[in-house]
């Protein structure tokens, strides 16, 4: 695995984090 592997990888689920939490401080 590749270095441009992990930080796609990292990106991916921290943007993924960053619509869950909206998501959820949407709700409240």
């Amino acid at each position: 695995m590749t270095t441009d592997d992990v930080k796609r990888r990292l990106a991916a689920i921290l943007s993924a984090d960053v619509k869950e939490y909206s998501r959820l401080m949407r709700q409240d």
